[in-house]
């Protein structure tokens, strides 16, 4: 009888944190955060070539809000230092309805496989990043001037995104990076995630690597999408150096073929 009685309550807490007898709609941003945290521990996502399995990094990139009453977490994971994927899940409201969804990008050259509690969710078959060259030339050897230099290329570009209406706003450049890491494995002595936003929410990314090949520096940035909107960025100059086109995924179940193994899938899990 007392195991019966430990075994009740325990499943009865779990549900009242996670949802599982209750309706999610009241919960608060602690308990969506608890939750956000939960499910991204449930991905295990691997380079399919060798098979190896991405680290997971618990600690969130960023928890952010909007003024639509939308909240999440940004996650990533990395193969020998470098970030592969980076994910943001989140919760929207329709009415008085809250709802849920994951975003996840691809910043690897590899064929990757997501599965989430078993289940295969995304499957990016192609490269997750179209490398460029900024117009700053400048590499220091000192690590501070090095993070500065960085901050100083992401200001170079502005980045837009096209509403369903035809509407246009340009985004805001977060004021710190989002992640900042080395990895000697894949010849990056530098690199550096910044997020472009409407609020708090990265609606686009600039990855900025610093390559170190046999003594030889180079510089190197891509974009990558966190929204399905159509989204553009420009130079200091007005030359468009990316832009990817509206692609929605507003009713995109998990699993669904029809955007499963693109570079950027958000869907309801």
């Amino acid at each position: 009888m007392r195991i019966f009685v430990f075994v009740f309550t325990f499943t009865c807490c779990i549900g009242n944190v996670f949802g599982q007898t209750e309706s999610r709609d009241d919960w608060t941003p602690e308990q969506w955060t608890t939750y956000f945290k939960s499910e991204a521990s449930d991905f295990k996502i691997t380079e399919k070539r060798n098979e190896q399995v991405l680290e997971f990094h618990a600690q969130p990139l960023l928890n952010w809000t909007n003024p639509l009453n939308h909240q999440g977490l940004v996650f990533y994971w990395t193969l020998n230092g470098r970030p592969e994927v980076i994910g943001s899940l989140f919760k929207y409201v329709v009415g008085k309805n809250a709802r849920e969804k994951h975003a996840m990008h691809s910043l690897s050259v590899r064929p990757l496989r997501a599965e989430f509690r078993g289940k295969t969710v995304w499957t990016p078959k192609e490269p997750g990043l179209t490398w460029f060259e900024p117009k700053s030339e400048r590499i220091s050897a000192n690590a501070k001037s090095q993070q500065l230099e960085m901050r100083s290329i992401s200001r170079l570009y502005k980045v837009s995104m096209t509403e369903k209406d035809g509407s246009v706003s340009e985004l805001r450049l977060l004021p710190k990076p989002l992640l900042e890491y080395a990895s000697p494995a894949n010849k990056v002595a530098k690199g550096a995630v910044f997020a472009y936003a409407t609020a708090t929410d990265p609606d686009a990314m600039l990855v900025v690597e610093l390559i170190d090949d046999s003594g030889k520096q180079r510089l190197q940035c891509g974009f990558a999408r966190s929204h399905y909107l159509a989204l553009r960025a420009v130079d200091d100059s007005g030359m468009e150096v990316w832009s990817v086109p509206f692609d929605d995924m507003s009713q995109n179940p998990a699993g669904s073929s029809v955007h499963i193994a693109k570079p950027y899938c958000s869907y309801s899990p």
